[in-house]
């Protein structure tokens, strides 16, 4: 019972501390993307993927959330046998803002957090000569990842924004490197 009282009485010290800050926040759906994607995941092959993301506002003036949904497949196959390695992943990033003499740039650096649904697969079909068997292989798995990345918003006419951003995700034994190129529709004024 201390304990709570204790982390509840932290709490509301350090959000009042932060209240000016607080007080700039606009969050809310601002507006929504659509990304093309070159992933370069751990032990795996250069992979194109896609993803979808959504703006949700500023927490103060220069940094915003974002929420995003991203999936990538690659498959592999040799004398037979066919390997399979998929990743479907959710999650939530900050992006802190740099102001630049250009207004219609918006240079940013960001950090994130996300969940991962790794799929792998192998399948190797038995051979004529009998010396190998045949054999499936299927194993999944869901992983926290830590995102960090930055890259470049540039406004083309204040409803549409293009969009490039490289992310590096620290995932278990599935790290990616990602480069991604997209569209960002603006839904409310900014």
């Amino acid at each position: 019972m201390r304990r709570t009282t204790a982390w509840i009485a932290f709490l509301l010290i350090a959000g009042s501390a932060t209240s000016p800050a607080w007080s700039q926040a606009r969050l809310g759906f601002r507006g929504a993307g659509l990304e093309l994607d070159v992933v370069g995941p751990e032990n795996v092959d250069t992979a194109l993927g896609f993803g979808a993301f959504a703006d949700l506002g500023t927490v103060t003036r220069n940094v915003r959330l974002e929420s995003y949904m991203g999936y990538w497949s690659k498959s592999e196959e040799a004398f037979g046998a066919r390997t399979t390695a998929s990743d479907l992943s959710f999650g939530a990033r900050s992006k802190y803002m740099f102001r630049v003499a250009n207004p219609r740039l918006l240079p940013f650096a960001g950090a994130g957090l996300g969940v991962h649904f790794i799929e792998v697969s192998a399948t190797v079909p038995e051979q004529s000569l009998g010396v190998i068997s045949g054999f499936e292989f299927n194993d999944s798995a869901t992983k926290i990842g830590l995102d960090f990345g930055g890259g470049l918003l540039y406004n083309l006419n204040g409803r549409a924004s293009l969009m490039s951003e490289v992310w590096y995700s620290l995932v278990d034994q599935a790290n990616q490197l990602s480069l991604e190129v997209g569209v960002l529709w603006h839904f409310a004024l900014r």
